[in-house]
């Protein structure tokens, strides 16, 4: 194994043609698709805005085989174009979806701010190994990481076509898209945003080749065709479609090009409509036919009427589009009611401010030629796109309300955003020694990583711990058991842990419902000595603690149920647990079967958990 000396590493990071990029961004984009992963496991069903319309679409798909139509009084996501959703389905189709497991249940305690955030019921059957629904659900989220790892490389593809040889520019770019925690959190969940982001983004990387080569014909399908999978992602699109053709364009217009004519950016615009056309043009067809206009907007209002703004839009309605936008594009989770901890927010603002510090820095030192990229229009096209978008949204609250002041919408022009702010910091940075600038950068780069998990195992994963655990906590329970109380409820083991200095044991039971029990039930931990003398014991429902009693249970559904029980003192003789389910009512126990250890309807557990 050959082992490159850091220095070397340093040097060749720096001069044009560098496979270590190749390298780096190969395990950026890996290293997304692992986290983007984990987002979408820890995230529990349904937690990610508009995941139930979106998930409704390709259950349509799947079930119809027809496009769906907007239709009064219902809310969902039928006026989306298609693409995404068709994608999805084909990864969705093995899946049983005639089988409900999963199927959303909405969840009554349900607040947008200051109580239950999650938007639905959650129970252990929607969890690995997943099945019906569930697992339908799962796999078009897999479809978004898909997209999400493809937005990834095109962006690490934009910044090493721009900045050859300043190749940690194209890296910290990708970093910026694949380490955002809000950009990891809807490519991992069931949004069309994953697809408008990839198409996009393959817009800009298509105009980037074209303004750098020479505009071969076959330049301008592959951008028509990019255009067409974005305007069958998501209608707001034709931005960045628009800032990329306009710069295509410029580029032949531009005086002294490279032997380009307007009879050439002729010939080439047509076959990229043409080609925009023939892919896209049925669905805006369709949409005239249907609802009146090729949008569909006339039928969009209608429906979405809730949404639309119902009073002129003032100065605080502004600041406050910026401030949750901005909020937003870095990280409110949920439907936008899970915000991480104010240090990251402190963090992000931190790197911002410093991305524009080296803006003041590279324009201030007289050398903002330097850094202008492979050619003169890739830079203002970028900046061009982010604005547009900006502007865009800005126009776009006019009539919507502040379900559009989400930061997510920016995301269309998140790889040009990432790029600007990655120039910044590395402007701020490129006074220093070619090694310190690696560790730097590279640390920087690292730094996010571990941010992004932390966003993930920290803050998302804790926000909804439910009452009810997942499939496989039963393959970490150390004592195992099998015992079935009325064929309703099954314990399924226990553990034992003997707390301060031993005057204590906590005891923790795992019940499973096998049927949706009829009645609270109370469980009873009975210390027995002996004689078969009752020396302490712990009645109540299991679950009650977490508001999770037996008749909020479903089939399948796991709860950690935790007793405390108090040893006697100066007592040598053994002692025993028993443990089983009665009615509070009437005192009547459950029967319980299994194949040892039962007495008188109740398991008989050591202390000593033997």
């Amino acid at each position: 194994m050959t082992v490159v000396p850091y220095k070397k590493f340093c040097n060749d990071m720096e001069t044009k043609g560098s496979g270590y990029y190749r390298i780096i961004a190969l395990l950026l984009v890996l290293s997304f698709g692992l986290l983007a992963g984990l987002y979408s496991v820890v995230t529990p069903m349904w937690e990610a805005p508009d995941e139930i319309g979106h998930f409704w679409f390709i259950q349509h798909l799947l079930t119809t085989r027809r496009l769906p139509k907007q239709q009064p009084g219902i809310m969902v996501q039928a006026h989306q174009p298609p693409l995404y959703y068709f994608l999805a389905s084909i990864l969705a189709s093995p899946a049983e979806l005639d089988e409900p497991t999963g199927v959303f249940r909405e969840n009554p305690n349900f607040k947008w701010v200051g109580g239950d955030i999650n938007i639905g019921l959650h129970h252990t059957e929607e969890t690995f190994p997943y099945r019906g629904q569930a697992l339908a659900f799962h796999l078009s989220r897999g479809a978004s990481v898909l997209m999400g790892m493809v937005s990834v490389a095109l962006t690490l593809a934009i910044g090493r076509r721009t900045f050859r040889e300043k190749p940690w520019i194209g890296l910290l770019a990708g970093s910026l898209v694949a380490f955002n925690p809000q950009f990891l959190f809807i490519s991992s969940s069931v949004n069309n945003d994953a697809l408008l982001v990839l198409a996009t983004t393959g817009i800009l990387w298509q105009a980037v080749r074209m303004i750098d080569d020479d505009g071969r014909p076959i330049q301008w399908l592959v951008l028509g065709l990019w255009i067409s999978i974005a305007f069958l992602a998501k209608s707001s699109s034709f931005v960045v479609a628009g800032v990329g053709v306009i710069f295509v364009a410029l580029e032949y217009m531009w005086p002294q090009t490279r032997h380009r004519t307007h009879k050439q950016f002729l010939q080439g615009f047509l076959l990229a409509a043409t080609s925009i056309i023939l892919v896209s043009g049925w669905w805006f067809l369709r949409n005239q036919i249907l609802y009146g206009d090729p949008l569909g907007w006339t039928a969009y209002r209608e429906v979405f009427a809730s949404n639309l703004r119902d009073s002129q839009l003032m100065w605080a309605d502004i600041r406050q589009f910026v401030t949750v936008q901005f909020y937003s594009y870095w990280g409110v989770f949920g439907w936008m009611n899970l915000r991480a901890p104010l240090l990251f927010y402190r963090i992000v603002v931190i790197m911002v401010v410093a991305s524009l510090s080296g803006y003041v820095v590279l324009f201030a030192s007289g050398q903002s030629n330097r850094l202008r990229g492979a050619n003169r229009l890739v830079i203002p096209m970028m900046a061009t796109a982010v604005v547009a978008q900006e502007i865009y949204l800005t126009w776009a609250i006019t009539i919507n309300n502040d379900s559009w002041y989400q930061g997510r919408y920016l995301f269309p022009v998140i790889a040009p955003a990432s790029l600007l702010l990655a120039i910044g910091l590395f402007t701020l940075f490129r006074f220093l020694p070619k090694q310190s600038r690696s560790w730097v950068m590279g640390g920087l780069m690292v730094a996010m990583a571990g941010l992004a998990t932390c966003i993930v195992l920290q803050v998302i994963g804790p926000a909804y711990e439910n009452a009810t655990l997942s499939k496989t906590s039963v393959w970490f329970i150390p004592n195992r058991t099998n015992v079935t109380f009325d064929e309703m409820i099954n314990l399924k083991g226990y553990e034992i842990e003997s707390i301060e200095d031993n005057s204590l044991i906590r005891l923790t039971l795992y019940w499973q419902a096998i049927e949706k029990p009829d009645f609270n039930y109370s469980a009873f931990v009975h210390l027995i000595d002996s004689s078969g003398k009752l020396v302490t014991q712990d009645d109540g429902p299991p679950g009650a603690d977490q508001d999770f009693p037996p008749t909020a249970w479903l089939p399948q559904d796991i709860v950690r149920d935790q007793r405390v029980l108090e040893l006697p003192e100066n007592i040598n003789e053994p002692l025993s647990l028993q443990v089983g389910l009665y009615n509070w009512i009437d005192g009547r126990r459950l029967s319980a079967q299994a194949a040892e250890n039962i007495t008188n309807d109740a398991i008989v557990i050591s202390p000593k958990g033997e």
